[in-house]
């Protein structure tokens, strides 16, 4: 007779649990109309009769190169990579004066600031700015040390109610005169309102109605069978 009920009441629940609204999590649609990135009044090519010992102006150059991105993010940390452009760095680790390399009047007003223009999912065009610092080595160095360091910290987007996206750059290092590309990550983190699926959608099939119907059968019989 137990194991009986016990049966019936799985069936019960199976039937019972076809009923209940899914919840199901809408993918985000992302659209980026717009990038670039530029660095301070500290960058630039000195010129003059002395512009290695004399100069004041690091010699990095920003190249935008971005291509308007449409893509969607189906899950939690689902990411999309897309390029910003280049970065070169020209500060070279030899010459004929005294301050080979990087001197002491270039390393001010080094900031890089990157604009992002999005479409989705902000509900309108909305720019974001990340922005990023310069880590400079010793003014006179061997060829292998880091001269110059481009890093950024993440940037938290919040959209919709509760969702949530961020913004990561690559950190860059140059050690001599190179050209490096600057890479874009956008990491969905959140979503934003959760959808239920209608009731309708969830009625259960012919059979799981007779199952159901069986183990009402099956507990009523239970039932009248300890009463007995």
């Amino acid at each position: 007779m137990y194991k009986h009920k016990i049966v019936s009441l799985a069936m019960v629940m199976a039937a019972l649990s076809s009923f209940a609204p899914a919840i199901q999590a809408t993918p985000v649609q992302f659209g980026i109309a717009n990038a670039t990135f530029a660095g301070g009044a500290g960058y630039g090519v000195d010129d003059g009769p002395n512009p290695e010992n004399g100069g004041k102006l690091l010699d990095v150059v920003f190249s935008t190169q971005f291509v308007q991105q449409t893509f969607q993010l189906d899950n939690i940390n689902d990411f999309f990579t897309f390029k910003l452009g280049t970065v070169s760095f020209n500060e070279l680790n030899t010459g004929s004066g005294s301050n080979q390399g990087i001197n002491g009047n270039e390393q001010d007003n080094l900031g890089v600031t990157a604009t992002f223009t999005f479409t989705n999912p902000l509900g309108t065009t909305a720019n974001v700015y990340a922005t990023g610092l310069a880590v400079l080595g010793p003014i006179a160095d061997t060829p292998e040390a880091v001269d110059y360091m481009l890093t950024w910290s993440p940037v938290t987007v919040n959209f919709g109610v509760g969702g949530q996206f961020e913004i990561t750059l690559d950190n860059l290092s140059f050690s001599n005169d190179s050209v490096l590309n600057e890479m874009v990550i956008v990491r969905l983190l959140a979503f934003p309102n959760q959808t239920v699926e209608p009731l309708i959608q969830a009625i259960p099939e012919p059979e799981s109605l007779a199952l159901f119907g069986l183990g009402l059968a099956g507990l009523a019989l239970s039932r009248r069978k300890r009463s007995v």
